[in-house]
């Protein structure tokens, strides 16, 4: 289903090219795709971007596109979020059974986005975090006890501060 459903799309892309050139102009189809979805979901996504990047046939009857599919969509690449594109990514890129995606297509057209915390920022837990490095980087470079201030945050916490849990990680949240 999912296959059919990314294939069509391009399909419909492809022939907006086709389209306007017919009318005289121009029609830049998607260079990206953003995949913002599980990483189960995103592989299954990413495997029916890679046929269509490897489709070299003719359209098929009833479709109106010029050339193949790959002539147009070869440099297409995927982006997704962190739910997307996560540690269990290198194991599905080196082609688990269920998604099938070569590691080449991952380290080239896969990408992924992850949300990261400036340090001394006012993400929550920022205070605790600027604690444990001071304290550790004092014993690992042999630093003198006095030490600068920590940056206070910009504006105040939005509430207190309790542990959240996932299925796959421990982190501290603002409730």
């Amino acid at each position: 289903m999912v296959d059919k459903l990314v294939r069509d799309y391009f399909v419909q892309e492809a022939t907006q090219v086709k389209k306007a050139a017919l009318a005289g102009g121009v029609y830049r189809p998607v260079t990206w795709m953003w995949i913002a979805n599980t990483n189960p979901s995103a592989f299954r996504i990413g495997k029916a971007l890679q046929a269509v990047r490897e489709e070299t046939t003719l359209a098929k009857p009833g479709e109106d596109y010029d050339g193949s599919l790959s002539s147009h969509f070869s440099g297409v690449k995927s982006i997704s979020n962190p739910w997307g594109f996560d540690e269990f990514t290198i194991a599905n890129c080196k082609g688990n059974k269920d998604t099938g995606v070569p590691a080449k297509w991952c380290v080239e057209n896969f990408l992924g986005v992850l949300p990261l915390a400036v340090y001394g920022g006012t993400a929550v837990g920022m205070p605790e975090l600027q604690r444990v490095h001071n304290k550790w980087r004092q014993s690992d470079a042999a630093l003198p006890e006095s030490d600068p201030p920590a940056i206070r945050p910009r504006r105040p916490q939005l509430g207190p501060t309790r542990t959240c849990s996932t299925s796959r990680a421990m982190f501290r949240c603002c409730c």
